[in-house]
């Protein structure tokens, strides 16, 4: 399975660029003092699919807050692992 990271800023293609992504991403937020509460909204799978529905909201001291719808959705691999194929997040206005 390939590995697509779809967002309003970044779009990352690939599970090397994913996995170089998000310790980049956690780097900048840590220099920037940036606190990033995540609230889950809904979860719920069927069989080999599941789903994750939730907000994240990044504040920045010195900068401002922003506000995001996440979608996640994780298929299970054939060794019962459970594993992320999408990872969507857009601006929630």
């Amino acid at each position: 399975m390939d590995a697509d990271r779809c967002a309003w800023n970044s779009r990352p293609r690939g599970r090397d660029a994913i996995q170089r992504f998000w310790p980049e991403a956690s780097s900048r937020a840590r220099s920037a003092d940036a606190a990033r509460p995540i609230r889950l909204d809904e979860v719920t799978s069927s069989g080999d699919l599941g789903y994750a529905l939730g907000v994240v909201v990044v504040r920045i001291p010195s900068g401002p807050e922003l506000t995001t719808k996440y979608a996640t959705i994780w298929q299970r691999d054939a060794d019962g692992r459970w594993r992320l194929a999408v990872d969507s997040s857009s601006p929630n206005p």
